[in-house]
């Protein structure tokens, strides 16, 4: 069976650098995000216990 590719217009061709670069930062802005979740989280855990 011949593999799914995604359509691809020849003016917007996407360099391969390009998409690991966008893929390293999709990553860190998730990491960021999940830290700033678990922080919070956390603070209003510790905070409710008064």
């Amino acid at each position: 069976m011949r593999p799914l590719r995604l359509y691809e217009h020849p003016t917007f061709k996407v360099d391969e650098r390009d998409k690991t670069l966008a893929a390293t930062i999709c990553f860190v802005l998730v990491l960021a995000v999940t830290g700033a979740v678990i922080i919070l989280t956390m603070s209003s855990l510790l905070s409710s216990d008064d």
